[in-house]
């Protein structure tokens, strides 16, 4: 709303327009503080995720660490997207091709540069090692011109088409529990069936529509997903406001130790594949690990500048993932300090070295490559590096 300010005869009525201009900036400015302050624990929950996505890479295999992270980390990601949905609160009413277009440059833009840098830093090391497998090359470019990624950049697309696939199917009926029901059921059968035929020796033609088959259904599960992240997110909201905040925390401690317990029953799952091997179990646990995690950073720990920065910076981490070998050089520095662990502290140990790593390769694009990332104008990327 516009003020003018007329000073006349009496001075009075300039201040009290001065008061009331003052007045009006204050409240826009805590409301923007609100604003952040509700957005910080989002971006604390996306820290952990992606921390969770660079441990559950040192150790792989069927162990207790890693059922529980594989259980829910990757839905964790989906279910951000969809409470960041419900935050900005326009993505069902604005047009379905202005959302697509403007997801598909911040998700496929960085998908692609990073896997260029991943295809051409293949090919260097091939070449230093003596050795070129010109099939292997051609299938990375064949699984990034298709979408299907190399490495942990494979999620991008699969967050695109999930968040596509949640506006075609949700709009004007965002919260209905049938739809979503048989999202959960198709998902189910059809992970129950790749697990089963993908491992199978198929010709090339089968081989890659079993695969394409799988981005959709990944896609769907991730769908399911950010229905319930955006139909959480206002809920979440409300509950803040309320007086129930230590029981909404002591639930928040049984759900995390429930989703411990119950993934061991439920072992070497991943999204990336479609294997959800018991889906029922699946779903329960990546719901359980999900709102406990969101509970945690809503209510106890809201504000972490170190997660806040991973979180806000997650994309480069999973884009170098595949890139630069910093589990691998981490472990070499371990190594050579001559001190033993355990298994589980080595592994957070290495996580941690990674991750101070990670640090530098944050720092390195965000100021000097910001074009891997987005499209930079010239003059500003010459400003930023300057």
């Amino acid at each position: 709303m516009p003020y003018s300010l007329n000073i006349g005869s009496k001075p009075q009525l300039f201040m009290k327009s001065i008061q009331n201009v003052l007045i009006i900036k204050t409240e826009w400015q805590e409301g923007e503080m609100k604003k952040m302050q509700r957005m910080t624990y989002l971006d604390c929950a996306k820290g952990v995720a992606i921390i969770l996505v660079v441990l559950g890479h040192i150790d792989m295999g069927n162990n207790p660490l890693n059922n529980w992270i594989y259980s829910f980390h990757m839905p964790l990601f989906f279910v951000l997207s969809g409470m960041l949905m419900a935050y900005k609160n326009n993505c069902l009413s604005t047009g379905l091709w202005v959302n697509v277009k403007k997801r598909s440059v911040q998700l496929l833009y960085p998908y692609f540069t990073f896997s260029l840098i991943t295809l051409i830093w293949l090919v260097v090391d091939q070449l230093k090692h003596g050795h070129a497998d010109a099939n292997f090359i051609i299938q990375v470019i064949i699984d990034t011109l298709s979408l299907d990624g190399y490495g942990a950049i494979w999620f991008l697309p699969a967050l695109l088409m999930a968040e596509i696939f949640f506006l075609m199917i949700f709009r004007g009926h965002k919260r209905s529990i049938l739809l979503v029901g048989c999202l959960v059921l198709l998902t189910s059968v059809s992970g129950m069936y790749l697990q089963v035929a993908i491992p199978l020796e198929r010709d090339l033609l089968t081989t890659y529509l079993e695969r394409f088959y799988n981005m959709f259904n990944r896609s769907l599960i991730g769908t399911v997903f950010i229905w319930f992240g955006y139909s959480l997110f206002g809920k979440l909201e409300k509950a803040a406001t309320g007086a129930n905040k230590p029981g909404l925390i002591i639930l928040g401690i049984v759900m995390f130790v429930a989703n411990f317990f119950l993934a061991q029953s439920n072992p070497s799952v991943d999204l990336h594949y479609s294997v959800l091997n018991n889906p029922v179990l699946y779903y329960v646990c990546a719901l359980l690990g999900t709102v406990s995690t969101l509970l945690f950073f809503k209510f106890i720990l809201p504000n972490n500048r170190v997660l806040e920065y991973f979180g806000r910076n997650s994309m480069i981490i999973m884009g170098t993932q595949s890139i630069v070998p910093l589990t691998e050089i981490s472990k070499n520095i371990l190594g050579m300090t001559g001190m033993s662990f355990e298994r589980y502290s080595y592994d957070v140990m290495i996580c941690i070295l990674s991750m101070i790593m990670n640090v530098v390769m944050i720092e390195l694009i965000n100021r000097f490559f910001p074009y891997i990332l987005r499209r930079v104008p010239f003059r500003e990327f010459t400003v930023n590096a300057g």
